[in-house]
């Protein structure tokens, strides 16, 4: 993905061509996700259901993830390392967060 450095996001339809591709790919995923998780599960098959409710829950809290490392991505492309910074730590604070509740 190639960043104008002196352009504003705004004025940059491919990479925001991309980043709403990412994001509307990532919810088309999920619904589907979630409506087979409905089929599966009001069919009897709790462990598959459950499973696949779990899936469709995990693509709706990585698609905005996802969305923060390309905007990440395009700030150390404009070389505004600041807000680079800002974007990974909180995609730190997330997994830490995640792996403390997974542990506990």
């Amino acid at each position: 993905m190639r960043v104008k450095q002196d352009e504003p996001f705004e004025v940059q339809p491919r990479a925001n061509a991309a980043l709403a591709r990412v994001l509307r790919v990532g919810t088309g995923a999920a619904l589907v996700v979630a409506l087979a998780a409905l089929v599966v599960g009001g069919m009897g098959a709790d462990a598959p259901g459950r499973a696949l409710a779990w899936s469709a829950l995990g693509i709706v809290v990585a698609v905005p993830l996802g969305r923060v490392g390309l905007l990440g991505i395009r700030w150390i492309a404009r070389r505004d390392y600041l807000f680079a910074l800002l974007a990974f730590g909180l995609l730190a604070i997330v997994v830490v967060g995640g792996v403390l509740a997974i542990r506990t």
